[in-house]
């Protein structure tokens, strides 16, 4: 649908913020293998997770959702037979969870799922399921065939942007009972495995660490090395059980980030409250301030092992950078973000390293440039990247359609900044990701500008 966006007055003074798109979905799936009642508060309440909670139910299940919670108990036995034919219209990220969790059911079925989900990605997890004995295959698009396989214990190194591939093999292991160890070559997301931790799965880890050793040709001097051979490992011990509770979802990170984005974009003030300072989050912080707006933290605490804080931004024009190599490979998941940001930053950013976005999205790259272009910002495709000159005012403009949700929040952005309409084709995808953010922007465009003013 198509959506006429307006300038917003300012930014709300407390941003109530949809909880987490892949920690919901996740802890969605995880609560159909625990034993005894799991309820999830803040969750996401956006298009996939009611067809999760649908595909849940269909499976024998016992899930109900209100405004406020979803409670999941597993069911005694599952109802779907052999041969099952399934649909999933959710994204990547809970499909390949899902196709985790049925091989190691050990079911022979087919699961068509969303054409917005990239088939090349799913070629890549296939064939490395392949080679690891179980038997899944992509006959046409849009479809999947899992067959009963052999299942044993696997270990694999993994060296991938988004953890996909990862989540896909620890939910075998969990419906399986079958050990799983994964060496990351570059660290990934991990909220499957904390999520596995907080309901007492026997999962641990490790992350590589640097020692200094003494130089045995020279006592003098002392060398650098690490304890292990991959950033992280991860171990999933031999049937793993799971158990219920209540569990509050965090903020969405990609939400909170595009929040701090628009206060860029907007240069006002924005406070978010108890945010999770997840990996993902902190890295954007930090590409934030040394960009040249530096985001405060303040209440700090632990909350299941997991830091969280009231985060506090003063946005303001940022300094163009050049970002390339691990740095890069860290925000993998924010560039739509960090371009959108570069078209008002003084001087031209360069953001290489970053192909690993192309592969995992469609048309990442062509989708920004297209849209930046419409407002007359000049940015160019590099082999694994964006070359963007900024020092531009923000207007309005036609954006979309859009094949994927990451980008059309970034112009959603964009569009709620700069000056003047925009139309925004491709509305749905802001609705039923990110309900809560698009309803709280709705609501503040027909509010009146007073104690809203941005900064001069």
């Amino acid at each position: 649908m198509i959506e006429e966006i307006t300038t917003i007055p300012g930014l709300p003074a407390v941003a109530d913020l949809d909880g987490d798109y892949d920690i919901t979905q996740a802890a969605l799936l995880l609560g159909s293998l625990t034993d005894g009642q799991l309820v999830l508060q803040n969750f996401n309440g956006g298009r996939d997770t009611a067809g999760t909670v649908s595909l849940l139910t269909g499976m024998g299940h016992r899930v109900s959702l209100t405004d406020d919670e979803v409670r999941i108990q597993r069911g005694e036995s599952l109802s779907w037979d052999d041969c099952a034919e399934i649909t999933f219209d959710g994204g990547l990220m809970p499909l390949t969870m899902l196709v985790g969790m049925l091989a190691g059911m050990n079911m022979t079925c087919r699961v068509r799922y969303s054409p917005d989900v990239n088939p090349d990605l799913l070629d890549e997890l296939i064939n490395i399921l392949n080679k690891t004995g179980i038997d899944i295959a992509q006959p046409k698009e849009q479809e999947l065939i899992i067959r009963e396989s052999c299942l044993a214990p696997i270990e694999l190194c993994i060296d991938s942007p988004l953890p996909y591939v990862k989540n896909c093999l620890l939910m075998i292991g969990l419906c399986s009972g079958c050990s799983v160890t994964i060496k990351e070559e570059r660290a990934s997301s991990g909220y499957l495995e904390s999520l596995i931790e907080r309901f007492g799965g026997n999962l641990t880890k490790r992350a590589r660490k640097t020692i200094w050793r003494e130089d045995p040709h020279d006592p003098r001097k002392r060398e650098k090395t690490t304890d292990m051979d991959c950033a992280r490992e991860i171990k999933l011990g031999v049937s793993s059980k799971l158990h219920g509770g209540i569990i509050e979802i965090p903020p969405d990170t990609n939400e909170c980030a595009a929040m701090l984005a628009l206060a860029v974009l907007a240069r006002d003030d924005l406070t978010l409250q108890r945010v999770s300072l997840d990996r993902r989050l902190s890295k954007f912080m930090q590409y934030v301030k040394a960009s040249g707006v530096t985001p405060e933290t303040t209440n700090r605490e632990t909350v299941d092992g997991r830091p969280f804080a009231d985060l506090s931004i003063s946005g303001d024009r940022l300094k163009g950078r050049k970002i390339s190599g691990s740095t890069a490979f860290a925000l993998i998941e924010q560039v739509p973000l960090m371009a959108v940001m570069a078209a008002t930053s003084d001087g031209t950013t360069i953001i290489r390293d970053t192909g690993g976005l192309h592969d995992a999205l469609m048309r990442p790259f062509e989708e920004i440039i297209e849209n930046l272009t419409r407002m007359d910002i000049k940015c160019g495709r590099l082999d694994d990247g964006l070359a963007i000159e900024g020092g531009r005012e923000l207007n309005g403009a036609d954006f979309g359609p859009f094949d994927n949700r990451t980008v059309a929040l970034a112009f959603y952005l964009v569009a709620l900044a700069g000056k003047g309409k925009s139309y925004f084709d491709g509305f749905e995808l802001i609705t039923d990701h990110y309900p809560k953010l698009a309803r709280m922007m709705m609501e503040l465009t027909s509010q009146q500008p007073a104690e809203m003013g941005r900064k001069p």
